[in-house]
């Protein structure tokens, strides 16, 4: 058992996730405002949450989503909310490369920032720099086709976000080639799953359900 498998087992035993535990050193005045105005949109716009439920300070609305205990942030918190989570989780961001072959990378970028802002920002990156629009028209209708649906990888990167082990310390990784798309990020089936189970009708079991639910609320 490596030291991630150690520290999740551990965690499970006293019925705690990863991203529940807190860290006292960080404030939620060092969190980004910008990230809670992202979120607040969104979550209005999904009509997850009620105006009267995001009228309200960062703080309260931190708690209203279980991301505070005992005073303290919590670890999905600094992650969604921090403008620098690497700070304090080592690999928190996302690449993304283009490849002629398996081995060959031919140009690549880096995504930075809090979770809560990142899938929006990678996905632009992709649909201006890494995919092809084909163009067509319908009358004076200018159409731009892409190989991807954009909901389609907005959807992918954000399960490698809410899903991935934060404990490796590598960050997601994007291939994209001239007829695939390549989505890497460490992680683990729950327990006693097998890759046939997700095939199947299954309940949902995040690895990280805070950071799981505040993306669900947003939309």
């Amino acid at each position: 058992m490596n030291g991630s498998e150690l520290d999740n087992f551990v965690l499970r035993r006293y019925g705690k996730t990863w991203d529940s535990i807190t860290d006292p050193l960080v404030k939620v005045s060092q969190l980004d405002t910008s990230s809670f105005r992202k979120f607040r949109e969104k979550a209005l716009a999904a009509e997850r949450l009620k105006k009267a439920d995001l009228e309200i300070s960062d703080e309260a609305l931190l708690d209203s989503l279980m991301l505070i205990e005992n005073g303290n942030l919590t670890r999905a918190a600094i992650l969604l909310f921090h403008d620098n989570p690497e700070r304090y989780v080592f690999g928190a961001y996302i690449k993304v490369g283009y490849f002629d072959n398996d081995a060959d990378l031919r140009y690549q970028d880096e995504v930075h920032g809090s979770l809560i802002t990142m899938a929006d920002r990678v996905v632009e990156v992709i649909y201006q720099k890494y995919f092809k629009g084909i163009i067509s028209y319908d009358g004076l209708q200018r159409i731009e086709d892409f190989p991807v649906p954009r909901p389609a990888m907005r959807e992918a990167i954000l399960n490698a976000i809410v899903h991935r082990d934060y404990t490796t310390g590598i960050p997601i990784q994007i291939k994209v080639f001239k007829d695939r798309v390549i989505i890497y990020n460490d992680g683990r089936l729950p327990e006693n799953w097998t890759v046939a189970d997700l095939l199947t009708t299954h309940r949902s079991r995040p690895h990280n359900p805070k950071i799981a639910n505040t993306f669900f609320r947003s939309g």
